[in-house]
Order: C-alpha cells, then structure tokens, then sequence
C-alpha cells in the first residue's frame, strides 16, 4: 500500500505528516505554504516496510515526489526535486 510523506520545514517551526493519498499530502503542503509557516515542501511517495534487516517498521521512499515552492503572487509551484549536486 502507498502513502505518501510531506515536509514542509520552515524557520523556528516544521511540519510533516503522512497521508494514505497524493491530494491529502498536497493539501497539507498547500495549507503549510499558504499561511506562511513555510516557503518549500517535499511530497513523496513510500511504502511502510517491517521485517529485515530489523523488526522496527519504517517508511521506505518508492516513487514519485514533487517539490512545492511559493511564488511571488501566492500560487504554489509543483516541480520534480533538484538533482543532487555532483561531487
């Protein structure tokens, strides 16, 4: 079963959940940007792994994810996450 993971960090104060849909975890980010708490988040999707290599269930990413930015007049921006810089 997918779920899917949200971050929205923002200064003195993050916020991040998990949603059992992509419309629940873009609204929560949608409320997150819109009220000023954050300027960026992060939506992914995931799968709830248990077993090996250890018996505590974690969240194992699996698809897709978007990153949410606000722009200049308030509209929020979905875009594939920047690629991590070469070393």
């Amino acid at each position: 079963m997918s779920l899917w993971l949200w971050d929205a960090p923002g200064p003195g104060r993050s916020a991040r959940g998990v949603s059992t849909d992509q419309t629940g975890a873009q609204q929560a980010v949608r409320d997150c940007l819109a009220s000023g708490q954050a300027a960026t988040a992060l939506v992914q999707e995931a799968e709830l792994v248990t077993g090996s290599p250890g018996l505590t269930p974690r969240y194992q990413r699996i698809g897709g994810s978007w990153e949410a930015r606000r722009t200049g007049n308030g509209a929020i921006r979905w875009l594939p996450p920047a690629a991590p810089a070469a070393s």
